[in-house]
């Protein structure tokens, strides 16, 4: 099932974010959520430059109760951000694309291959014999940050699903109401540390958690863990105590690429040299303002372009936007900034799609070649 990498420890020492009590009540949802990915950005004094698996074969992405990501140097001063973040925000205008109904007829019909944009980091792959669908989440996540649309289709309108493949831990990539409501008896794969709250689906057997670059095969699809920028958190005091990760499908000569979520690194690079060329790069996109603070975790329309070069894709889907008042760009801002950061490097629109919810992309189709 899997293919075992090297158990050598490190020492790291993360540090946390408390905001000063008489700020708590004022800062943003989004503050709430990703005030411990500064722990992800720590310093670590590394000896020497290495690539991404001699790290992994290293374990120094494993902390001690937890993860890092061991190539981040930079620091934040927790009080300033919150200051500056506080009295800088703009207001965002409206523009949430409308998604597109799913029925449950029409998703049944879609031939393999085929992925569909159900919204934010939420796709629903048909590859090979399988029907996989990553970061579930079709509601919505706190009464404080509502959805910006309908969901195309309910949970239930989907196919059974073979694989439920997850990328990190945060509430606005996983939805335990949209996931028990999935249909099918599915696998969830998923980065190491997911079993504390998935205990009801670990009991049954149907949980299987992964290290950077190891590869589980279900129904004809090779799944491969891969290394992201990113931070975990589910709970209160879980910062960092599960994994984070991007993903590569690999079936019948198809090859995809979902990032989850991640801030843009080298990484891309050193995955495209060894996994690339991949038919589609799905790569996160929004809520990445302000760039000061965001810059770490999420990607800009032009780092994801970037990214999608960096990983030989021969189409580039933007995800990760639109659906959720995550950020202080606009929520419908996307598509034109994308278009046009795509368009300074010459690439294709046939090769650069944007998808509202609900509209599917044919993996088979012609792509105008790769970037």
């Amino acid at each position: 099932m899997r293919n075992h990498i090297g158990k050598i420890r490190r020492s790291h020492r993360p540090f946390g974010l408390k905001p000063p009590p008489r700020l708590l009540d004022r800062v943003t949802p989004l503050l709430r959520m990703t005030q411990g990915h500064h722990r992800a950005a720590a310093a670590v004094e590394m000896p020497e430059v290495l690539d991404l698996e001699t790290l992994v074969l290293r374990r120094l992405h494993h902390a001690p109760g937890g993860f890092c990501n061991p190539w981040l140097s930079r620091r934040f001063q927790p009080a300033d951000i919150l200051k500056r973040w506080e009295g800088n925000r703009p207001r965002r205008p409206a523009g949430a694309p409308a998604a597109v109904p799913l029925s449950p007829e029409a998703a049944a019909a879609l031939p393999p291959p085929a992925v569909t944009f159900l919204g934010h980091s939420t796709l629903w792959f048909r590859m090979g014999a399988a029907d996989i669908i990553t970061d579930p989440v079709l509601g919505n996540i706190f009464p404080v940050l509502p959805r910006l649309q309908a969901p195309p289709c309910p949970p239930e309108a989907l196919p059974p699903m073979d694989v439920v493949l997850l990328s990190h831990a945060h509430r606005d990539h996983l939805d335990l109401p949209t996931l028990r409501r999935l249909r099918g008896r599915y696998t969830i794969v998923a980065p190491l540390g997911f079993r504390p709250f998935l205990r009801h689906w670990h009991r049954r057997g149907r949980l299987l958690e992964l290290d950077w670059f190891e590869s589980v095969t279900i129904k004809g699809v090779r799944l491969t863990c891969l290394p992201a920028q990113h931070w975990s958190r589910r709970r209160l005091r879980d910062t960092n105590r599960s994994l984070w990760a991007s993903w590569l499908l690999e079936a019948a000569g198809c090859r995809a690429f979902f990032a989850g979520d991640s801030g843009y690194f080298h990484g891309f690079h050193e995955i495209g040299r060894k996994f690339g060329p991949v038919d589609l790069a799905c790569l996160p996109a929004g809520a990445y303002e302000p760039r000061w603070f965001l810059q770490p975790v999420h990607m800009s329309p032009e780092e994801a372009v970037q990214a999608g070069l960096d990983l030989r894709a021969g189409r580039i889907l933007p995800i990760h936007w639109g659906t959720f008042p995550l950020g202080d760009d606009p929520p419908g801002a996307l598509p034109d900034r994308f278009r046009q950061a795509c368009r300074r490097l010459g690439l294709a629109e046939a090769a650069t799609p944007v998808l509202r919810p609900g509209e599917t992309l044919r993996l088979g189709d012609a792509a105008g070649g790769r970037p």
